[in-house]
């Protein structure tokens, strides 16, 4: 697996790019006609390239429930080419708890329901050293997108990693949290922040629901997307201002600490 600094532009950077045609080579090599059909998709498609979700609805590309083992195996590497170990072992583990999700669920949700093997693949164009081709990997709380041209990764965005549940039970003692060193981190940092820093650093004081871009492939000035009938409906209730819901929206305007002020 490659070590993250290396992924872009450091001297393993193109080993990096080889290991994950080879691993997209691999894994195409290994469908039938029919999984071909689903996997492999146009590069040129940019309605489908750039269209990403990290929830549990159907998508493009071929799922893991349709492959078997050594297909499978294949498909994993594919994804582990454009992860740190840390990181492969984060989406293995996020995957997991599709199934603790499900009975927290009581096993309720329609089918297909919550399923560690609904993770989809996807390869956009042939693996050419010097043609543009990139792959995804992805479903609920996963995506890993990555765009090679001239045998260079120029985006390996976007990238989502979440959990759901975010922490669970291991027994009497120990607590399962996927993503505990970037939360703990963020909230470090927050609590780092002096009174001048904080007031700038917060936008308000109850989150959004959700992203505040979502999947959008691209954003506009003021967007915020929510699941509610209306932002201004959603501040009402959950007791925000009008100058909150501002500051929530999306604006290309730099908001919050500049990281030169920070000690």
């Amino acid at each position: 697996m490659p070590q993250t600094e290396n992924l872009l532009y450091g001297p393993g950077a193109q080993r990096v790019v080889e290991r994950m045609g080879e691993a997209a080579s691999n894994f195409l090599a290994s469908l039938s006609p029919d999984q071909r059909r689903k996997a492999q998709l146009d590069f040129g498609d940019d309605a489908k390239r750039t269209f990403w979700a990290y929830t549990p609805i159907p998508r493009d590309g071929l799922p893991l429930a349709e492959m078997d083992r050594p297909q499978r195996q294949l498909a994993f590497r594919l994804a582990a080419s454009g992860l740190s170990r840390a990181g492969f072992v984060t989406a293995s583990t996020i995957m997991g708890l599709e199934t603790t999700l499900d009975a927290i669920e009581n096993w309720q949700r329609p089918l297909p329901g919550r399923d560690m093997l609904l993770y989809y693949v996807s390869i956009f164009g042939e693996p050419h050293p010097t043609e543009p081709w990139g792959w995804r990997f992805e479903g609920h709380h996963i995506s890993l997108n990555f765009t090679i041209v001239q045998g260079r990764i120029v985006a390996p965005t976007p990238t989502f990693f979440g959990a759901n549940p975010a922490e669970s039970p291991l027994g009497a003692t120990a607590t399962l949290r996927p993503l505990a060193g970037v939360e703990d981190l963020a909230r470090e940092l927050v609590h780092s922040l002096d009174e001048a820093q904080r007031a700038q650093a917060i936008l308000a004081p109850i989150a959004p629901a959700d992203i505040v871009t979502t999947n959008q492939p691209y954003v506009r000035e003021g967007l915020l997307h929510l699941d509610e009938p209306a932002p201004e409906e959603w501040a009402r209730t959950v007791g925000l201002g009008p100058g909150h819901l501002a500051a929530l929206r999306y604006t290309a305007q730099q908001q919050g600490v500049a990281a030169r002020a920070l000690s």
